[in-house]
Parts: C-alpha cells; structure tokens; sequence
C-alpha cells in the first residue's frame, strides 16, 4: 500500500510540475523538442525527464493502474545531464526520442 502511495503522489506531483511549465503548455509530449526542454531551468528540466520516463513506463504497462506500477528507485540516479547534453547537440530533436535513448 505505501508503494502505491508514493507512486501516486510522485506522479501527481510531477504532473503537476509539467503542466505548470509555461514553455510546454498546450503541447503534446511527442511534439516538445529539445529547444523547448532547453529553455526550461534546470529543475524544471530534471522534474521533466522523470517524468517522461515515468509516462514511457506506464505506456508500456498499458492495462495496469498507475497505482499497480511499482516505482523504480534506482532511476532516480540516472543521468539527466546526458538528455541535457543530447538536446543542446540536436535541437529541433523530439525530446521523448532524447530520454527514450539515454533511459
């Protein structure tokens, strides 16, 4: 039960800060380029990428509730600075193609 608590709380917190995040509003996932995700400040970028990932994992769980995923601690360790990097090289680039690659 508490895992289900913090992946709640962890998405809806990070949903959150997505849909709070002026340069994104409006825009479906698939369409924010790296430019965009550039222009964001550093936490923004981070709370960002998690959360992307986090979407990508529930996708590939279609059928089961958020709430049933478990939370992967250990992705919280992985390297933002790589998607960061990938994006300033390639800017027009999908940003979900960016994180896709490097998580």
């Amino acid at each position: 039960m508490h895992k289900r608590s913090l992946a709640l709380a962890l998405g809806v917190a990070l949903g959150v800060a997505v849909l709070a995040t002026p340069a994104l509003a409006g825009d479906k996932l698939k369409h924010v380029t790296c430019e965009q995700f550039l222009a964001l400040d550093e936490n923004a970028q981070t709370n960002i990428v998690y959360w992307v990932e986090g979407a990508a994992v529930a996708d590939s769980k279609k059928g089961v509730a958020a709430a049933d995923i478990e939370v992967g601690y250990d992705a919280f360790g992985r390297p933002v600075a790589e998607v960061v990097t990938a994006c300033k090289a390639d800017k027009k680039a999908s940003l979900m193609d960016k994180i896709k690659k490097h998580f």
